[in-house]
């Protein structure tokens, strides 16, 4: 049996080899290895003479690059030691070079290297790798398992997961449900021609899905590079295009206009389902014919004029003209038309549609004929269409709102509208003021109904309010669709202000019979009641509300007119019992005005104007803000004016001393806010007190 030369083979072959002997320091860790034999590819790869290395320690030969030596020992040491075979790719700085470098332990301390040099493989693989980097499309390469083995930036925006996270995963992975079969054709196809191209739909990291054109190569290294474009816009243009084709295919063949559509030589080519129903024909009757065909002589000649007129001169065409159908009755119609393109850019012919305006000019008629019938009386009459644009206003609107015809011409009711603030400030909340809005459309744009009646406030032109009431009809063509609306306004503003004068005096009556029977004088009545309206204008509370104030705060005692005389009109102080019954005017007073809207203010006031601030009031032992505003109010008002006056029980104070009287009960008896109101104009609540003092 022949002896192999195995040592012979090694130092001729061409890959480096290198046999070492490693050597520990006094603690047994790697300090440095001795070189026992190199190959002739060695010395070709590093440039070092055989003669020159063997029996050299690595810090000799590389003493000029301590650090890469050291790094050298260290992971050489941990091989042998740890008896484990390792290969590594390595830079050289001594050499300038890139290795592959293979380490295998040998017996005791002995080791091998073999490597080789790779540094321009190196240089095409970063020529490569940036290539990849900065790539605008998605670049992989993938095992024969699918499995990613490098992914560039692009393509891992295009996935949207880290390289390090695709390294895991499998293209298959992201591949759409709906493109999984032709993705499984792509495989086949690559595994037997070695390239494959298609599009398919995938799975975006964090959810949406992307089109792209992916095209596969089989290297022959068995591994596979991918090339991925994102065709996501071009996808969705091109189901946009083909949506809208279906769409406008659609559209024409349900919608309710009639249309059609013709030829450069004025031949029909198609039409839809109104069409058909709106002439009496089938489309087949129709097509491959021109107006002069199908239309009755007395309209074919001016519909094919217009016809020629609008391809002479392409874009397009309205008008309002009259078809007569197949079975000789005359509709009022509109013509919109408009030319359409070929491809190169020339007329390819007409698109029309027709809107039968039979019904509508039939209302009109009948709205012109109406409206002359009521120009001359004195009833204010609108009409809008059915957008709320005003079309049409007789001469009594116009003297009640003093706006000119011109002016009122296509704009919106609305106009008349003062604003949400004036309503507040006559004592809508908000919710009311949407919810009156709310009920009147509801109920005019409801066939069911189609009327409403109720109260709002208007403005004139001048800019001064106008209390009416408003009955507004809906005018409904024969698909129960509103037309028009029309609007009677009836001014009740003189009405109101009468009703509102004779209200102010019913209570303040009421008020004055509960102050007969008490040592109080008309003016205490005038007095609280300003005062109120003063501390109610200083918490900026609305006009409105600051005027039923000074109405109701007088009112805070009617409930004395229960009280027996021996308490009320008795020169002493009370006994704690009879001081209770006393205290009984606020319930008894509250029991008189409950219930009654308008008058839920005074039922506040009379109720809540002996409740304290911090809660030691009567009757119910309220506190802070749970004390209506009102009662907080009058409850200022009240005690001033009472400190103010002589009683037989007590003097007359000083205005000084009634109000540091109130200023020390801030917060106690009083509310702060209304007492830092009461400070802020309490020198001209004095003045007021001293014009109106009892004589």
């Amino acid at each position: 049996m022949d002896i192999i030369d195995y040592q012979n083979i090694i130092l001729e072959s061409s890959f480096g080899y290198a046999y070492y002997r490693l050597i520990l320091d006094e603690k047994g860790a790697p300090s440095d290895y001795c070189f026992l034999e190199v190959n002739r590819a060695f010395e070709e790869m590093t440039g070092v003479r055989r003669e020159r290395v063997i029996g050299m320690k690595a810090t000799e030969l590389f003493s000029g690059d301590d650090h890469e030596t050291a790094e050298r020992i260290q992971l050489y040491g941990n091989s042998v030691l740890n008896k484990q075979k390792i290969v590594l790719e390595q830079y050289s700085v001594f050499f300038s070079k890139w290795y592959r470098v293979e380490v295998s332990p040998q017996n005791g301390l002995y080791f091998v290297t073999i490597f080789s040099d790779i540094t321009e493989l190196k240089k095409s693989t970063s020529k490569l790798m940036q290539y990849m980097e900065y790539a605008p499309d998605g670049i992989f390469i993938a095992d024969n398992q699918g499995k990613f083995v490098s992914v560039n930036p692009a393509g891992c925006r295009l996935l949207g997961f880290a390289e390090d996270e695709l390294r895991s995963k499998s293209i298959t992975d992201f591949v759409a449900p709906e493109s999984r079969e032709s993705s499984f054709d792509g495989i086949r196809n690559l595994l037997v021609s070695g390239s494959d191209k298609r599009e398919i739909l995938l799975m975006r990291n964090g959810g949406g899905d992307i089109w792209v054109s992916l095209k596969t190569e089989r290297l022959p290294d068995g591994t596979f590079m991918g090339f991925c474009r994102d065709i996501s816009d071009r996808k969705i243009a091109e189901a946009g295009l083909k949506q809208f084709a279906m769409f406008n295919k659609t559209l024409i063949e349900t919608i309710p206009l009639p249309v059609y559509y013709k030829d450069i030589d004025g031949k029909y080519i198609g039409l839809n389902k109104a069409m058909e129903v709106l002439y009496g024909r089938s489309r087949v009757e129709f097509e491959g014919k021109n107006v002069l065909d199908v239309s009755p002589p007395s309209v074919a000649e001016r519909y094919k004029k217009n016809d020629d007129e609008l391809l002479q001169n392409p874009g397009v065409q309205m008008f309002e003209d009259q078809w007569i159908d197949s079975y000789g009755e005359t509709h009022d119609v509109i013509f919109h038309k408009a030319t359409f393109n070929n491809i190169d850019g020339s007329v390819g012919g007409i698109i029309g549609a027709i809107v039968d305006i039979t019904g509508l000019k039939k209302t009109h008629r009948e709205l012109e004929l109406y409206f002359r019938a009521i120009q001359s009386v004195d009833q204010p009459l609108l009409i809008t269409d059915n957008r709320g644009n005003i079309i049409r206003v007789n001469n009594a609107f116009i003297k009640l709102y003093g706006f000119t015809y011109e002016e009122l011409r296509e704009s919106n009711p609305n106009l008349l509208n003062p604003g949400k603030e004036v309503y507040i400030n006559f004592g809508y909340s908000e919710e009311e003021y949407n919810d009156l809005f709310r009920a009147m459309w509801k109920s005019i744009t409801n066939p069911d109904k189609g009327t409403w009646e109720g109260v709002l406030i208007n403005r004139k032109k001048d800019g001064s309010l106008i209390w009416v009431k408003l009955i507004i009809n809906a005018v409904y063509d024969d698909e129960h669709t509103p037309v028009n609306y029309i609007a009677l306004p009836v001014d009740i503003t003189g009405t109101l202000q009468k009703e509102t004068i004779t209200r102010i005096e019913l209570y303040r009556t009421i008020a004055a019979l509960a102050e007969l029977r008490d040592n109080e004088t008309g003016n205490h009545m005038r007095r609280v009641g300003i005062y109120a309206k003063l501390l109610a204008r200083g918490y900026n509370m609305p006009e409105k509300y600051c005027n039923d104030i000074e109405v109701f705060a007088p009112l805070h005692d009617i409930g004395k007119v229960g009280i027996l005389d021996s308490l009320l009109l008795a020169e002493r102080n009370l006994t704690p019992s009879e001081y209770e019954i006393m205290k009984t005017h606020t319930i008894l007073g509250h029991n008189i005005v409950k219930g009654k809207k308008e008058l839920e203010m005074v039922a506040a006031i009379t109720i809540a104007h002996h409740e304290w601030y911090d809660g030691s009031g009567y009757p119910k032992g309220l506190s802070g803000l749970d004390i209506p505003l009102s009662a907080r109010i009058t409850a200022v008002a009240d005690v001033y004016d009472a400190l103010r006056s002589r009683r037989p029980y007590k003097g007359e104070w000083t205005h000084e001393e009634a109000v540091k009287y109130i200023i020390g009960k801030s917060g106690v008896q009083f509310d702060p806010d209304v007492v830092e109101i009461f400070g802020n104009i309490s020198g001209r609540i004095g003045k007021i007190y001293m014009e109106l003092k009892d004589v």
